[in-house]
């Protein structure tokens, strides 16, 4: 998630703390108690960035390279044991309680983008984005009982294209 978005969630459920507990902040004036809401805001975020620089939890950037982003990150629908993270370079999906496993797609080899939902799956909101690789490890990837599997398949989808063209990389189909 990206800090200004983080930014933006976080001052709405201030807000909305502050509606529930039902203070009376009527006495503040509005441009005043809005500049507080987006300092604390503010503060969270920057915060929540100095933790994960500290502790090497992954904030918002990845470890291996300086430029790379996180797009999207999830887990499957009910899972504990495994998460998915799309990001400005790869696809990686972490799995394992007491072991870690991780696999990795670089955007640049994904070469098909798939998703799926069957009735059930439509009505809780949940599917599976499959893609296909030139990756020899991991040629085909699923991404199992992701919620708004539409949306996540767009996210890989423009990913793959927006990295393609900062790596300037191009195939030729052959007919």
């Amino acid at each position: 998630m990206a800090a200004d978005e983080l930014k933006s969630r976080l001052s709405a459920r201030i807000w909305q703390s502050i509606a529930q507990s039902h203070i009376e902040v009527s006495s503040i004036p509005p441009d005043q108690l809005e500049a507080l809401v987006d300092a604390v805001a503010e503060g969270i975020v920057e915060t929540l960035a100095e933790t994960s620089a500290e502790t090497g939890v992954d904030g918002g950037t990845t470890t291996e390279l300086p430029d790379e982003r996180v797009l999207w990150s999830g887990r499957p629908f009910l899972s504990m044991v495994e998460q998915y993270t799309i990001s400005t370079e790869r696809i990686r999906v972490r799995s394992g309680l007491l072991s870690k496993a991780n696999e990795s797609v670089e955007l640049v080899r994904v070469q098909d983008l798939d998703y799926r939902q069957s009735l059930g799956e439509r009505i809780l909101g949940i599917g599976d984005v499959s893609l296909r690789s030139s990756d020899p490890s991991h040629p085909q990837l699923t991404l199992h009982n992701v919620r708004h599997p539409e949306r996540v398949h767009d996210t890989i989808r423009r990913a793959v294209l927006s990295a393609r063209q900062r790596h300037r990389f191009s195939f030729q189909e052959e007919m």
